[in-house]
């Protein structure tokens, strides 16, 4: 029997963390049909449960970071095998989104030779999009080391979909509905001032609705509640306006973004959902992470930092172009998915060669 680790932060009602735990899963399960398995997941992982098992998978996320880099370097130091399953790096200044040179290692002094030694002998080294992989390559990780499998997110085919008229006011056959995903970073977002961002949507909100759209709000963690309520108070639009306290699985949450006109996202995956349902999607680009992706399938011109005192201004400039360039956002999509889909199942397949 094969025996896996998956590192990552789950079971905390993340939407994100735990669609890429899942997916893991799915996929694995689809792999190792016929192939003895056992899978289990942690987050601190001590070296006596490091000796439990014969993999240790860094799962998706942004958890390119000190801890997990030294939880798979202890693996390698007890004979495991290790991998890195479509991470990134984050928490990094805005000025890194655009010049990685110059910029102060906010990881501990020995982070750069413990990344190098996992890069050069992990199974597989696949990371989230190409500003992480720059990052890396700065950190002195030589290129065929490391491979941009993208975000798993983009291989989520929802199995379990509901009917999105039990869930929206209108329907949405014959209203335009942008969906729009606000929450709380606990203000840790470029600009530091996540209510200037929120009224600057309530403003872009009430104009689009002035153009003939509805709006649907919602949220994929249970922090993100409150603020979700709070943008809608302030909009104050029953008529036009309609929030879900719903945690929705992202099964659901596919399911309802695929009929929407495009989405609005401040957390990073609504947009890899809203990529992988085929919806176009305008990113708050509140960390690097939300940057990062963005590059991954060519839309980081629709990202909109959220230090921007012009959010409502640039939402109205996107839109348009997505009304004119529809189609070609969508073949964009299509085509990354492909791209990263094949990558992100081939190296799976290490398991089954095991």
């Amino acid at each position: 029997m094969i025996r896996i680790l998956y590192i990552g932060w789950v079971g905390h009602k993340n939407l994100g963390d735990d669609l890429m735990k899942d997916l893991f899963e799915i996929n694995l399960k689809t792999i190792m049909k016929n192939k003895d398995y056992s899978l289990n997941y942690g987050f601190t992982v001590s070296d006596e449960k490091i000796e439990n098992y014969d993999f240790i998978v860094l799962g998706g996320g942004s958890l390119i970071e000190s801890k997990c880099i030294n939880t798979l370097n202890r693996a390698l130091n007890k004979g495991k095998k290790v991998m890195v399953w479509g991470t990134g790096v984050d928490r990094l200044k805005k000025t890194a989104i655009y010049n990685l040179n110059n910029q102060k290692n906010p990881f501990n002094k020995n982070f750069k030779a413990v990344l190098n030694r996992v890069a050069n002998n992990a199974v597989y080294f696949g990371v989230r999009g190409p500003l992480t992989f720059n990052f890396l390559k700065q950190m002195g990780v030589e290129e065929n080391k490391i491979e941009i499998s993208g975000d798993p997110g983009l291989l989520l085919k929802p199995t379990k979909k509901i009917d999105p008229l039990k869930e929206l006011k209108w329907d949405y056959k014959k209203e335009n509905i942008v969906g729009i995903n606000w929450g709380t970073s606990h203000n840790k977002i470029y600009g530091k001032d996540e209510l200037l961002v929120e009224d600057q949507l309530v403003n872009a909100c009430r104009i689009l609705v002035e153009k003939g759209y509805k709006i649907f709000i919602y949220n994929v963690w249970p922090k993100d509640i409150k603020p979700c309520e709070r943008l809608y108070n302030k909009i104050q639009d029953e008529e036009n306006v309609q929030w879900s306290p719903t945690l929705y699985h992202q099964d659901e949450l596919f399911s309802l973004v695929e009929t929407f006109a495009f989405t609005v996202n401040f957390k990073l995956h609504p947009n890899v959902i809203s990529a992988a349902a085929n919806t176009p999607f305008i990113a708050l680009g509140y960390r690097f992470k939300i940057f990062d992706f963005a590059k991954s399938i060519e839309m980081e011109d629709f990202v909109i930092p959220t230090d921007s005192r012009q959010i409502a201004k640039k939402i109205l400039r996107l839109e348009n172009n997505i009304c004119s360039d529809r189609s070609s956002l969508l073949n964009k999509f299509n085509h990354y998915r492909d791209i990263y889909e094949k990558k992100l199942l081939s190296s799976m397949k290490v398991f089954y060669l095991e």
